[in-house]
């Protein structure tokens, strides 16, 4: 699993893009996100998911796979939400409340063939992963 840590590693990577696309607040729309995931890789952009990928939504273990898909292929740069660690502080184990959608997650992840799988992958994707990537190509920075 490539995981971008600082914003030179992920600058790397974009230099051999012809752009970049970002996503945030997924919150389990998969659909959607896939649309747009499929557009930026014809055109050859880099993707990065800014945090709150599960919750609310329909589909969180399919926005689990596609996070962790593009990360693998080396294409996508992730920066989790509160939403993320909350997830991944529940998966570990810690105590917190059930609230904003996160039943959902629970019991779609629960009912999911993959389930456990995807709940460790993600759980150790959010807390590796860094806070934040301060990406700086001239004229512009990206924080």
């Amino acid at each position: 699993m490539t995981l971008y840590q600082n914003g030179n590693e992920a600058l790397e990577m974009l230099k051999t893009k012809k752009g970049m696309i970002i996503i945030g607040d997924l919150h389990g729309n998969y659909h959607d996100a896939k649309k747009i995931v499929d557009e930026a890789r014809q055109k050859d952009y880099a993707i990065a998911f800014i945090g709150d990928i599960t919750d609310r939504g329909p589909q969180s273990p399919d926005c689990i796979r596609l996070v962790l898909d593009g990360i693998e292929k080396g294409d996508t740069l992730y920066v989790p939400g509160n939403h993320c660690y909350k997830f991944a502080r529940y998966a570990n184990g810690n105590d917190v409340k059930i609230t904003h959608g996160l039943d959902l997650t629970i019991e779609q992840l629960k009912n999911d063939p993959e389930g456990e799988m995807l709940t460790e992958q993600f759980k150790e994707l959010v807390f590796k992963a860094p806070l934040f990537l301060k990406i700086c190509i001239d004229p512009c920075c990206l924080c």
